[in-house]
């Protein structure tokens, strides 16, 4: 029978997934329909270019899902678990949060016998079987509790004859011959007697024999089983491949059973069997000297029995009164021990064949206990009860909940870690700036920056004057707010009702110029460069803005732009780096606003670093600053570079 369950085992196996024996099949380039993963976790692999969902298909199956992203719904709907994966995505924690999994439900079929006194009758299954039902959650990827209910019907037969009827007080009812004194038959006198029969009298037999006094024993025991059982498995632990479709358990419990026994002890007119002939087979066979005679005897007393006993087991069994039961339903715990191996076809179920051995302290399951009548004692072995039986286990939950935990593989995140820590790897994730803006995507806050775009520190499309539209596509990048704007981001700001009066009282206050603005004490702001840069940051174009503005408002006054630096010792350097600044900052209000450059008198100094120079005094020296020509003052407005040929800072 053992070997009949593992060829239903195998032949499962084979008709889930024939790819198993008969090579890989070709493999769908999409998720849909996939019978081995849940592709709701692997979203951010598939389209992934280092760790892709479907280049890992093609090495092993089923995959692991990854712990190292903050959008797996396993780690969701717990404050503390949420709380433990921010800190391990932060790399402030070791460990990622334990993934919500889901319970198995099981139901199994097998072949379950006694291991006692009295031989199984394996080779008829229908009479030694078992079914149950059983649920299982892990608590750990190792550890996991199964709870369940089974029942077993168990049926054995004996060839031999038992001289042991003294002390049966099953098989001997009478009241003065079971040891008991005058205490009361446990049957009654109408019970199958076996001891003082007048009917198995020498003489009243078939053949003569005195039967009296022996016993054919056989047995059917029914029992309805509850066990709880702590189970261990090894089989998810890998170190070559992300996960396996096979797994190895072994488990240990307690259960409590209800159990009955009755004998096969009376022939259909309610009269004890006459073994007349199991006898005659017995004696001659006894007496053979052939080799083979003990297997010849055993097989011709079986074969005997077999027409003679009618199945119906209508006697109850030996008892033990100091059992706890119900009537003749004895409640017996036990200890279970087994193991077994795991497939897993699908990614919603599995199939387990297993081994389970029910340890009572019991000795009437099979409804033998006692030794032959010339020793009053029982039989030294215990009976057990062993269940060999296939398990289909299906993974009940919700589709946020990922395979049982004993299916995953805890090494496997430790690996990505790992992986994860490659140099290269690392430099390309640090600096990857899909956009191309200049920020790094794990900095960048807009990752699909259109190309050309200038954004801020943070990778965001700058908006300086917050209008909606774009700087790159804004025509008046530092609108005045509260006003509305065209299409093109320019302000409609409505001419002031008093212009003309302004114009007036300020032509008569002398200095002032076209508009009305007094240009003469208008102060401008100054702008600052990085140490040996002269790169302008788009933080500075706010102040080239309100520059521009009033050069328009003045349009008859010349701007002097004077750069500094004084970062250096080398002078010439320093002046290099000053007139390179100055240019950055002319091309920009040229290219920009479209101003004259014959309104520009340009110069630089570069003077050397003073001795003593605090960081602040740096800075202070690596500046642009702007003022309004004086009357007279002239100046060129495109110098030659004071040292043609010396590179001096970075424009990056």
């Amino acid at each position: 029978m053992m070997v009949r369950i593992c060829a239903i085992f195998a032949l499962v196996i084979i008709l889930l997934t024939p790819e198993t024996v008969f090579g890989q099949t070709k493999k769908s380039k999409s998720a849909k329909g996939d019978n081995q993963n849940q592709t709701q976790f692997f979203n951010s692999d598939m389209d992934s270019k280092t760790y892709n969902f479907y280049d890992r298909k093609k090495i092993s199956q089923p995959l692991q899902p990854r712990y190292d992203t903050d959008d797996q719904p396993f780690q969701k709907g717990n404050k503390k678990k949420e709380e433990q994966q921010k800190a391990y995505l932060e790399n402030k924690y070791r460990y990622p949060a334990k993934p919500k999994d889901k319970w198995e439900l099981g139901i199994n079929f097998g072949l379950a016998f006694i291991d006692g006194d009295v031989n199984a009758y394996i080779s008829h299954p229908e009479q030694n079987f078992g079914v149950g039902i059983n649920v299982r959650k892990s608590l750990s990827y190792i550890f996991s509790l199964r709870a369940g209910y089974n029942f077993y019907l168990m049926t054995g037969r004996n060839w031999e004859f038992d001289n042991n009827l003294k002390f049966n007080r099953s098989l001997n009812p009478s009241p003065n011959t079971n040891g008991l004194g005058t205490a009361p038959a446990y049957l009654d006198l109408h019970g199958p007697n076996f001891y003082d029969n007048p009917r198995l009298a020498p003489g009243r037999t078939k053949l003569g024999y005195d039967l009296n006094r022996s016993y054919i024993y056989n047995y059917r025991t029914w029992a309805h089983s509850g066990n709880i059982e702590a189970m261990i498995n090894i089989g998810n632990l890998l170190f070559h491949r992300e996960r396996t479709k096979w797994n190895f358990y072994g488990f240990v419990g307690m259960t409590f059973a209800f159990t009955q026994t009755r004998y096969d002890a009376l022939d259909k007119d309610g009269n004890a069997y006459d073994f007349s002939e199991e006898k005659d087979i017995w004696v001659k066979g006894n007496l053979s000297p052939y080799v083979n005679a003990k297997k010849s005897l055993k097989n011709s007393v079986l074969a005997s029995l077999k027409k003679k006993l009618d199945g119906t087991y209508e006697s109850y069994a030996d008892q033990d009164n100091n059992v706890t039961g119900i009537k003749f339903w004895n409640l017996i715990p036990g200890f279970t021990v087994g193991g077994g191996i795991s497939f897993r076809p699908v990614k919603f179920m599995s199939i387990s064949l297993e081994e389970r051995v029910v340890l009572t302290s019991n000795d009437l399951l099979d409804g033998y206990r006692w030794e032959q009548d010339e020793h009053a004692s029982f039989t030294r072995n215990t009976d057990n009860i062993s269940y060999t039986s296939l398990n289909f286990g299906f993974h009940i939950g919700t589709k946020k909940q990922t395979e049982p935990l004993y299916w995953l593989n805890p090494i496997d995140f430790a690996y990505k870690k790992i992986s994860d820590m490659d140099p290269n790897k690392l430099a390309e994730d640090l600096f990857k700036d899909t956009d191309e803006d200049g920020v790094p995507d794990r900095l960048d806050k807009e990752l699909k920056t259109p190309k050309g775009n200038p954004v801020d520190v943070k990778g965001v499309t700058l908006d300086n004057d917050k209008d909606g539209i774009p700087d790159k596509k804004d025509k008046e990048p530092f609108s005045p707010p509260g006003y509305p704007i065209d299409q093109y981001g320019v302000a409609q700001v409505p001419p002031p009702a008093c212009c003309d009066e302004a114009a007036k009282a300020a032509a008569n206050a002398g200095g002032a110029d076209k508009g009305g603005y007094d240009c003469t004490k208008m102060e401008l702001p100054s702008i600052y460069f990085d140490d040996d840069k002269y790169y302008m940051e788009p933080s500075a174009e706010g102040t080239m803005h309100s520059i521009a503005e009033r050069l328009q408002m003045c349009p008859d006054f010349k701007l002097v732009i004077s750069g500094k630096d004084g970062s250096k010792i080398d002078r010439k350097y320093n002046e290099q780096l000053a007139y390179n600044r100055t240019a950055t900052v002319v091309d920009y209000l040229l290219e920009k606003y479209g101003i004259s450059r014959d309104r520009f008198i340009v110069k630089y100094d570069g003077a050397p670093r003073a001795k003593n120079a605090t960081s602040l005094d740096l800075k202070k020296a690596r500046r642009v600053e702007f003022r309004y020509a004086v009357d007279g003052e002239t100046g060129e407005s495109n110098p030659p570079a004071p040292h043609p040929g010396l590179k001096a800072g970075s424009d990056k």
